[in-house]
């Protein structure tokens, strides 16, 4: 008999830890990866993308891996505690016996 030609799909989309993949699973298809808030595909801010393909075997190429964003540092505060890397809201902790209250 005849046989029919049948895409080759990759099955679902991987998960990538603190990412979100979008695309198709089929052969030749691109998939992207967008870094989640705080995430880059190499610490640098600028850099929240990546991709990936569907292979003719039926697996994917090399999975991107996200790191934590290596963003600047905040000016130091003096009688706070220096953070070590924002990865989210930014907040000044008091030091023992002071209150943190607004600059005017």
């Amino acid at each position: 008999g005849v046989s029919a030609c049948v895409p080759i799909d990759c099955g679902p989309a991987p998960q990538i830890p603190h990412g979100t993949v979008l695309g198709s699973t089929l052969f030749g298809a691109v998939l992207t990866v967008k870094a989640d808030p705080g995430w880059t595909t190499d610490g640098n801010a600028e850099n929240t993308e990546a991709t990936f393909r569907c292979l003719g075997n039926g697996s994917f190429s090399e999975l991107p891996v996200l790191q934590p964003c290596n963003c600047a540092f905040p000016p130091v505060v003096a009688n706070t505690e220096d953070p070590v890397m924002i990865t989210g809201p930014l907040s000044a902790q008091r030091a023992r016996g002071l209150d943190v209250r607004r600059s005017t």
